[in-house]
């Protein structure tokens, strides 16, 4: 996820969270190694980030 994202559209960053769960989904369960774990987590961090800036600035509009 791209920090640049986080100006897209409340319906745009549900829709690119959604694309990365469904991506580590995907992923064959041999794969998952220590990197993909740390790798996973770092990704899931940036989308939270992303979706509680949603959040924020949804319900202030001063923000």
């Amino acid at each position: 996820m791209a920090s640049d994202e986080s100006s897209g559209t409340p319906a745009a960053v549900v829709a690119e969270v959604r694309e990365l769960l469904r991506r580590l989904d995907d992923v064959p369960w041999p794969d998952m190694d220590a990197l993909f774990y740390m790798h996973g987590y770092d990704e899931l961090h940036l989308a939270v980030e992303l979706l509680l800036g949603v959040l924020e600035r949804e319900g202030r509009p001063d923000a």
